[in-house]
């Protein structure tokens, strides 16, 4: 067995944590991190799920084998409430963080990863990736969480299918891996990957997050709403028929999508406003009686990093919903009979990955107008 030790502190505050939403360190969310990057990897060479689940059982470990690789974290970690007593909203956070403590910004720690029958140049490089190219718990694709190694700094040359073709070429394990292969394009995986960069320094985290919030809001708006607010989303939240055609953008930025209205008259609930709100979702058509109850997320293939020099988008361009999908837009709520109207049904729109690859595109173009630019790697 050998050892490997990083020093990471966290760059944004980590809202990592038990099920009880109070932060701590948890050995097995570095591992999930870990893993989902070793299957961007690994669907970068193989053209199926049952020879990537192969090759991450080898690494992982399975009810049939053990792992080769295990994490240990080290080092105590105060924790806090950023939104306790806060009036102004942190926009790239929601209000799902709301009763969630997190590991506030400045926070260092050490993660020990152990491993056996691999080369340390896979470990470390794999170790790498995850840290600097990925957040860790709520909202990890928005900034939050993010880290930064004392050992190993970013370096864009870790999202790149030679750099990988090199390190997997020299294993004992996994040199057998087709390289030259076309790889699982439904999946994340480097083939299909673009990387946008906005180069801007920030003395601490929250102007950078509000900056960036700032960013991502231009990019979500047409005008002063959404795009698909204006287009349709209002008249249904006010029970009027919607246009057999609503402009349908932000969806590739993760499901579901929350509106509210933002005119009709509000109503007094335990003397609080409240107002009717639609829910922008997705669902299959040979769908199970139960599929609709819930929110039926989906993350999106866009991910925002927060880093000393300023901030990267890693986007990838692959399967968003599963064949037969459809959007769902439906009432969300229980407020919805004021001032008479008729409470709205659900309707149906359709989705297809000809127009999320459209609507992808034009996501990435808005992202550079804002001043994103694509950066090689």
């Amino acid at each position: 067995m050998r050892r490997l030790t990083f020093e990471l502190e966290f760059i944004t505050p980590a809202f990592i944590g038990n099920a009880q939403q109070q932060a701590e360190l948890r050995p097995a969310s570095f591992v999930g991190l870990l893993r989902w990057w070793w299957r961007v990897i690994l669907a970068t060479y193989l053209s199926n799920s049952e020879e990537i689940f192969k090759y991450e059982a080898e690494l992982f470990g399975s009810q049939e084998k053990t792992a080769k690789i295990m994490v240990r974290t080290k080092g105590h970690v105060s924790t806090v409430d950023i939104l306790k007593d806060r009036r102004e909203p942190i926009y790239m956070l929601g209000m799902g963080a709301r009763g969630r403590t997190c590991i506030p910004s400045g926070s260092k720690f050490y993660l020990e990863v152990i491993f056996k029958e691999v080369s340390e140049q896979l470990v470390r490089s794999l170790v790498s990736l995850a840290i600097n190219f990925s957040g860790i718990g709520y909202r990890a694709r928005k900034g939050f969480g993010n880290m930064k190694s004392k050992e190993e700094p970013l370096n864009l040359k870790l999202l790149s299918r030679d750099y990988w073709s090199e390190i997997l070429s020299k294993d004992k394990i996994f040199k057998d891996i087709p390289k030259k292969g076309s790889g699982f394009n439904e999946l994340p995986n480097l083939n299909n990957l673009r990387v946008l960069r906005y180069q801007r320094a920030f003395d601490n985290w929250e102007d950078a997050i509000r900056f960036l919030g700032n960013l991502y809001r231009k990019v979500r708006l047409r005008d002063s709403r959404t795009y698909e607010y204006e287009t349709g989303i209002a008249q249904y939240i006010r029970s009027k028929p919607i246009p057999k055609s609503i402009e349908l953008k932000n969806y590739v930025f993760g499901l579901p999508i929350m509106y509210q209205s933002k005119s009709l008259e509000k109503r007094q609930q335990n003397n609080k406003p409240v107002r009717p709100q639609a829910q922008l979702n997705w669902f299959t058509q040979r769908r199970q009686e139960n599929e609709e109850r819930g929110d039926r997320r989906r993350g999106s293939p866009f991910i925002f990093l927060v880093k000393e020099d300023g901030f990267y988008v890693l986007a990838f361009i692959c399967r968003f919903l599963p064949e037969g999908a459809n959007f769902l837009l439906q009432t969300k709520g229980k407020y919805w009979d004021i001032l008479g109207t008729r409470r709205p049904g659900r309707e149906n729109l359709p989705y297809s990955e000809e127009k999320f690859r459209r609507d992808f595109e034009d996501a990435v173009s808005r992202l550079k107008s804002v001043g994103f630019v694509e950066v090689k790697v």
